[in-house]
C-alpha cells in the first residue's frame, strides 16, 4: 500500500495550515508544561544554553524538540498570514524560549509567560476569524465602560 506524501505547509489550503498551526502550537505549549513541570520537582543547578540534559528530562526533552520542529515549520508562513490579515506577529518570540535557565528554588518561572500564551491565543482567533475559517462565530468582546461611582454603588447593593 503506498503512502500518501502529506502536502508541505506552503503547499496546504489556508483552513488546513491553520489547524495544523493551531495543533502544533498546542502541542509545543504542551511539551514546554511538561517539561517544566518534570523540572521542578527536583533541586537542580541552573544549565542554560544546549547542555546537557538529565536523564529524568530526557523523553520530555526529545518532545519538546520535536514539537518546537514542527511549529518552526509553520512560522514562516504563519508570519506571512498576520501580514497579510494585518495581526501581530508573536510566532518567531515563541521559539526563543531558554530551558532550565533559571533553578526551580528560585521560584516558579515559565519560559513561555501567561501574556505570550494569551498573544498567540488572540492571534490564532484573529487569523482564524480573518480567513474565514473560524469554527465558532466569533464572539465580540464587550469592552466594559467606565462607571461612575453612583453606578458602582447601585451595583453593589442592587
Amino acid at each position: 500500500m503506498p503512502v500518501e506524501a502529506q502536502p508541505g505547509v506552503d503547499e496546504m489550503q489556508e483552513a488546513q495550515f491553520l489547524a495544523r498551526l493551531r495543533d502544533s502550537t498546542e502541542r509545543y505549549l504542551e511539551s514546554l508544561d511538561a517539561w517544566e513541570a518534570q523540572y521542578q520537582k527536583y533541586y537542580r543547578v541552573a544549565s542554560p544554553g544546549p547542555g546537557a540534559v538529565s536523564a529524568d528530562l530526557e523523553s520530555l526533552h526529545q518532545s519538546y524538540l520535536n514539537a518546537r520542529k514542527r511549529l518552526q515549520e509553520c512560522v514562516p508562513r504563519a508570519r506571512r498570514l498576520c501580514r497579510k490579515y494585518q495581526t501581530r506577529d508573536p510566532w518567531q518570540a515563541t521559539l526563543h524560549v531558554s530551558l532550565g535557565a533559571h533553578t526551580p528554588q528560585v521560584g516558579a518561572t515559565t519560559a513561555i509567560g501567561k501574556a505570550e500564551r494569551t498573544l498567540l491565543a488572540k492571534c490564532m482567533l484573529a487569523l482564524e476569524a480573518a480567513s474565514g475559517t473560524h469554527s465558532a462565530p466569533p464572539t465580540e468582546i464587550p469592552q466594559e465602560r467606565r462607571r461612575g461611582i453612583l453606578q458602582r454603588v447601585l451595583d453593589y447593593f442592587f
